[in-house]
């Protein structure tokens, strides 16, 4: 099983907004390591550009956030435009990256917190995860 690590689950795990299994396996990747959309690394550091704007961190927090997701190893994979682009009618940009990348993968499974992305139809129940 290769896992897509969704944004959202990234950003979710470093603000402490999982707790129990989903928090230990995200702490605990698997074997094949984690893989995500070049949009992954656009989309947390946009998140986390934003959140001392918003006083939800200080610039520290946020930059210590920002240097656990460069050490955390994730394999960015660069997903063919068209390949995304056939999903972007009803997701973001980035949500239909994730979901190209999924579909690509021989038991890719996506991992997020992203309730409305699991519940888009595009994937069966055995191609996602929610982490809750």
């Amino acid at each position: 099983m290769t896992v897509v690590l969704d944004a959202s689950a990234m950003i979710d795990w470093l603000l402490g907004r999982l707790g129990g299994e989903a928090a230990a396996d995200l702490e605990r990747p698997p074997d094949e390591g984690f893989v995500a959309p070049t949009a992954f690394r656009y989309e947390v550091g946009q998140y986390f550009r934003h959140a001392p704007h918003n006083g939800e961190l200080t610039v520290e927090q946020a930059t210590a956030a920002m240097e656990i997701v460069a050490d955390f190893g994730i394999e960015l994979v660069d997903v063919p435009v068209l390949d995304a682009w056939q999903h972007v009618g009803r997701l973001s940009w980035g949500d239909a990256e994730h979901i190209a990348l999924t579909l690509s993968l021989d038991g890719g499974v996506l991992w997020t917190t992203d309730a409305r992305l699991t519940r888009s139809g595009v994937l069966t129940e055995n191609q996602h995860r929610l982490l809750v």
